[in-house]
Order: structure tokens, then C-alpha cells, then sequence
């Protein structure tokens, strides 16, 4: 079966264009030649042999000629090849599921012990004491942060009395290690389904995260419990609570994304890019999310790696800082696609401070002395991730509006869910105690406007693959 638009070759079961994601069950026509029955020509009546093919009087044909529709019906091609229709696998939902939390709290409970060692290694040289052996992180807290589960401590502090401390938003960092795992989970949904010539299921991969943001919720669960701290002059007892809703709206949010990347990379890798054809807009807007942000961490991981020198980084003072500041490259991300940084203390409606791509000179120079201009020329990268979408768009659908105006709206919402779950907000209270005579409190919020990430994002991704699409040929 040949692809009417490009006119690739493919396989006879073939429902979409290997090459260009053409639909090929598109209506066609089959002709029929017959020979006519008929003693005398229709054109000009002159009496006709029986076995002569065309008259010899006007030359007419004497063959009859008859079409007829012929419309594939997919669900029977669906039947033949084994492609799945939208049933629910509960068997894969729950291994992938499963094997993804497994993989994520295992990968923190290393993550855990490495960094209770090169803490109490750090405490140790500072007090200069010996030895010093604080547990301050276990691989299930460590599992809740990496996902930004809402934390919540409450109890008495030493010195300061009652005391009510909390945290909403996180680490990035951390969040590789479940994007990782799920990116990976994608890549295989995404092989098998390939193997088999199955098409995308996106309800397995939405109910893959509900089963992983439910374990989540479990453990945030088993995770309320009290701690005590009596060490070196310094006594405290919290109660430490994370917050259930947050687990598993952050669970399904992050392994979700995350999988569909994976999926979508996987197609691409091995160009059978007609088995996203269904959920395309979805993938696109997914895999430009994904691919931008992963170049925004490499990015700051190199200029961070290159201003920072010393020996035994992870071991040092100065590679906990460096590993503290690659926080930087989410809001690098987030400032790429026209966010404002926005910082509040108290409720205050003053900005502590107030950032955007537009005012960059005015930024401190904590990372680089170059900043801006590393910024603006990073500008150029997602600029072509979208360019290149945009000309893709145009040679497999040609000038489709509606096709590009969602696809830069999938993005949007992507990257303005990041930005909510990321954007960290830090209050902290004491009451009855010594130091103070009236109840202190104290807050502080960092992160992105999401109006601001939601309009800007949409508008650059729209003119990138706007772009693209019309300075491009369609074949």
C-alpha cells in the first residue's frame, strides 16, 4: 500500500504513512473494465465484432467501465494485526506502576544515605568534632520531596516553643529521579506497543500515574510521625505531616509528563511516528516540553561544572552549593519561555524581587557574570525546537492552524503546571517561648507568576512553530 501524499511504501495493514503519518484509509476508488455485450458501437452504431476491442468505425472503446467506493474499514485492520482499541491493561498499568515506585524510592534511599554522609562530614569540620552521625533524611521523606509533596512540621523547638513550619514546592533536582524512571517507563510502553504494532493508549498512562501518585499517597500516610532531636546542646520534637492531596496530584502530574516524553522521544528515535498519529498534538507539545527543559539543566549543570573548582566536588562544601544551585535551572527554563520571577516575604504585596527576560542586566551575577548574555542567546534553542515542529506540521498537514494552535497550547499548560507545582512557599511560627514576648511568624514565596508563564509560553511557542511552518514547503 503506497502512501497517496508522499508515496511511501507500506505495509498492506498499514492504516497510516510510515514516513509522513498520511492516513491510508482514506476512500478510494477501484475501476472495473468489462466488455461489452453490445452488437453495434454506442458512439456511432456501426455494427462491431465480437472480440474487437475498439471500433473500427470511430475507434470508441468497447469496454464498459464501472468505480465503485472502496472504504477500508480500520476496525477490521485492527482486528487482523492485533492494534489494541482503547481497552484498559490493568496487568501493564499495575507493573509499570509499581516497578516505577519501586525504582524511585530504592534510587532515594541511596540518594538518602549519600547525603546523611556528606552532611554529617560537613557538620563534623565546622564544629570539629570527630565524629558526627545525623540522619536528617530517610529514602521515603526523600521520595515525597523529590515529587513535591507538601511538608508540615509541628512541635516544640528548643528555645523557641511551640513551633508550625512548612514547605510547598521543592527541590528540582530532585525531581530527576522520578522523571528519569518515568522517561525510561515511556521508552518501553512505547518499544512494546511498537513491537506490536499497537497504538498509543493514553488512559494506561494516565491510570499508570493514579497508581503511582496513590503509593505516594500511601507512604505519605506512613510517613506522619513524630522525631526527636537531642544532639550536642540542641533539642527538638516535630511532628512531621505531608500532605495526601498534593501526593497524588504531583504523583500523577510528574510520572504522566515524564511517560508521554519517553513515549514520544522513543517514536521519533525509531521513526514510526504513525503510532502517536492519534494523540500527535498531545506528543508534540509534550516532547517540546521535555526536550527544552532537559536542555535548560544541562545547560546550567556545564556553567555551574566550569566556575566551580575543587577537588572532590560532592564531597565539598563548594559541590553541595554547585548541586544547591542547579535549582537555577528550572527558573532558567521558566525565564526561556517568558516567565516573571516574583518574590514575596509576609504576604507583602512589595517584591523582594521581580525578574523577567526583559530585565536580566539588572539580575546578580551568582551563576555567571555573563548571565544575560547567555540567556538571550539561549533564546535561540527553544526558538528552533518549535521552527522545527512548525516545518514538520507543514509537510505532513500542511498550513493547519488549528493543529498549531494547540499543540503551542499543550505546551503552555505543561510548562505553567510545572511552574505551579515548582514555586516554593516557606512559612515559619513561633509562640510562647523565651526569645520572643507575642507570637513570630514569618513567610516567604518564590516562583513565577503562572499568568505570566501560561501567555508568554503560548505566544513564544506559537510564533516558533508558526515560523516554521510557513516558511516551509509542504511536499
Amino acid at each position: 500500500m503506497f502512501c497517496s501524499k508522499c508515496g511511501q511504501s507500506n505495509k498492506d495493514y498499514s492504516n497510516y504513512c510510515e514516513k509522513d503519518g498520511q492516513n491510508l484509509s482514506k476512500n478510494n476508488k477501484d475501476a472495473k473494465f468489462q466488455k461489452t455485450k453490445s452488437k453495434y458501437c454506442s458512439e456511432c452504431g456501426k455494427i462491431v465484432e465480437e472480440h474487437s476491442t475498439y471500433c473500427n468505425g470511430c475507434g470508441a472503446s468497447l469496454f464498459d467501465i464501472s468505480e465503485k467506493e472502496n472504504i477500508i474499514d480500520i476496525s477490521k485492520n485492527i482486528g487482523e494485526v492485533n492494534i489494541s482499541k482503547d481497552s484498559i491493561d490493568f496487568i501493564k498499568i499495575m507493573k509499570f506502576s509499581l516497578g516505577g515506585f519501586l525504582a524511585v524510592i530504592i534510587a532515594n534511599f541511596v540518594m538518602a544515605s549519600m547525603a546523611n554522609d556528606v552532611i554529617s562530614k560537613i557538620i563534623s569540620e565546622e564544629i570539629r568534632i570527630a565524629s558526627v552521625d545525623i540522619n536528617i533524611l530517610n529514602g521515603m521523606d526523600l521520595t515525597l520531596l523529590s515529587n513535591f509533596v507538601s511538608l508540615k512540621l509541628d512541635g516544640v523547638i528548643d528555645h523557641l516553643g511551640d513551633s508550625n513550619i512548612s514547605l510547598k514546592g521543592g527541590y528540582f533536582p530532585l525531581m530527576l529521579i522520578p522523571a528519569t524512571v518515568f522517561f525510561i517507563i515511556g521508552m518501553l510502553i512505547s518499544k512494546k506497543d511498537m513491537s506490536e504494532n499497537r497504538k498509543i493508549n493514553i488512559s494506561n498512562i494516565v491510570l499508570t500515574g493514579l497508581a503511582y501518585g496513590l503509593y505516594l499517597a500511601i507512604i505519605s500516610l506512613i510517613s506522619r510521625y513524630s522525631i526527636e532531636i537531642n544532639e550536642y546542646g540542641f533539642s527538638a520534637k516535630l511532628l512531621k505531616k505531608y500532605a495526601v492531596t498534593s501526593a497524588l496530584f504531583n504523583g500523577v502530574i510528574i510520572s504522566s509528563i515524564f511517560s508521554l516524553f519517553g513515549y514520544s522521544v522513543y517514536g521519533k528515535l525509531k521513526k514510526r511516528e504513525y503510532s502517536l498519529f492519534k494523540h500527535e498534538i498531545l506528543l508534540n507539545g509534550t516532547f517540546n516540553f521535555g526536550v527544552i527543559l532537559s536542555i535548560s539543566f544541562i545547560l546550567v549543570f556545564i556553567i555551574l561544572f566550569i566556575n566551580t573548582k575543587s577537588e572532590g566536588l560532592l564531597l565539598s562544601r563548594e559541590g553541595i552549593n554547585m548541586i544547591m544551585r542547579l535549582h537555577a535551572s528550572a527558573y532558567v527554563f521558566l525565564l526561556l519561555n517568558f516567565g516573571t520571577f516574583k518574590m514575596f516575604e509576609d504576604d507583602s504585596a512589595t517584591y523582594l524581587d521581580k525578574t523577567s527576560i526583559f530585565n536580566l542586566n539588572e539580575v546578580g551575577t551568582d551563576i555567571s557574570g555573563n548571565f544575560s548574555i547567555y540567556m538571550y542567546i539561549a533564546l535561540i534553542i527553544p526558538f528552533i525546537v518549535f521552527f522545527l515542529l512548525g516545518r514538520k506540521t507543514k509537510i505532513k498537514h500542511g498550513q493547519d492552524m488549528k493543529r498549531i494552535i494547540f499543540t503551542s497550547m499543550v505546551y503552555s499548560l505543561l510548562v505553567t503546571i510545572f511552574a505551579y507545582i515548582i514555586n516554593l512557599k516557606m512559612s515559619a511560627s513561633v509562640s510562647g517561648n523565651m526569645l520572643f514576648e507575642e507570637s513570630d511568624a514569618f513567610m516567604i514565596s518564590m516562583g513565577f507568576s503562572i499568568i505570566s508563564v501560561f501567555i508568554g509560553s503560548f505566544i513564544f511557542s506559537f510564533i516558533g512553530v508558526l515560523a516554521g511552518n510557513l516558511l516551509s514547503k509542504e511536499k
